[in-house]
């Protein structure tokens, strides 16, 4: 679960119109992170859901880190303004196949969510019914 941490803040400076172009712009930049395997989608106003595929737990945290750097290193131009942006991610493992997916969204919401308490700009990994 990928959320753009600074879209209300862009749309209370410089318009609704600016925040849909930030989260144009963040699709485009989370597809260049990925495989052809991999599938994106929008899940809320400013979320994306990935699904990497044929991954495994340690190539799901280098996919996720990819994303984050390649957001935060990439301004967001607006006009003459380059704004600095940045996205919380949350990641979970699909370990057993009796795992229901609507937990599997719930795990990486809360890992994204922890992302941001620990400060935005930062992936972290629900594991064993905690986020580290």
């Amino acid at each position: 679960m990928i959320d753009c941490d600074q879209l209300k803040h862009i749309n209370d400076q410089f318009g609704h119109k600016a925040g849909d172009e930030l989260i144009q712009v963040t699709a485009r930049l989370i597809k260049k992170a990925l495989r052809k395997v991999d599938i994106l989608a929008r899940y809320g106003g400013d979320e994306f859901m990935v699904l990497a595929t044929e991954t495994n737990a340690n190539a799901a945290e280098s996919l996720a880190e990819r994303i984050r750097a390649i957001i935060a290193d990439t301004p967001f131009l607006w006009g003459v303004t380059s704004i600095k942006t940045t996205v919380s991610i949350g990641i979970c493992y699909f370990s057993d196949a009796k795992e229901d997916v609507d937990e599997l969204v719930q795990y990486a919401d809360a890992a994204m969510y922890q992302s941001k308490l620990q400060g935005r700009d930062r992936v972290s990994v629900y594991r064993l019914d905690r986020c580290n």
